[in-house]
Formats: structure tokens, sequence, C-alpha cells
């Protein structure tokens, strides 16, 4: 159960919105007219154009993504300490 907070908690707090404005970035660099400028200014123009919905697309996806990678992780580091030990 701690591996899928903590999971549910980093998708929440780093990973979502960090993964949408690296999409975000990534496609508009390999556009025609690219449009951000820098990292901070990119930032201030995803939430003006999108808001906080835009810079938290796919939340879900990541959110199961991220908890089960963790409640997996924490299971075997688990199990995997019974033998070091």
């Amino acid at each position: 159960m701690a591996g899928l907070g903590g999971g549910a908690a980093e998708a929440v707090f780093a990973v979502t919105p960090m993964e949408t404005i690296k999409v975000k970035f990534i496609h508009d660099k390999l556009s025609s007219n690219p449009k951000y400028t820098s990292l901070f200014q990119g930032i201030y123009r995803i939430g003006q154009e999108y808001g906080i919905r835009g810079i938290y697309s796919g939340l879900l996806a990541t959110t199961i993504k991220q908890s089960s990678n963790q409640g997996v992780r924490f299971v075997v580091f688990e199990d995997a300490q019974k033998f070091v030990n």
C-alpha cells in the first residue's frame, strides 16, 4: 500500500506535470514555427493556453503506471531483503 500511495503522489506532484511539459516542448520544437523560447516562458504559455488541465493531461494513466510500478518495486525490494539478511 505504501508503494501504491507513493506512486500516486509521485504521479500527481512530479511525473505528470513534467512529462506533459516535456512532450509539449518536444512537439513545439519539431513544429515549423516553435512558440516556446525558454523553459519558464514555455511553462507560463502552457499554463495560459491550457490552464491547469493542460499541465495535468494524462494524469489517470500516469497515476496507474506509477502506482503499480512503485507497488511492485516495494514488494520486490522487501522480498529481496529477506534473501540478503
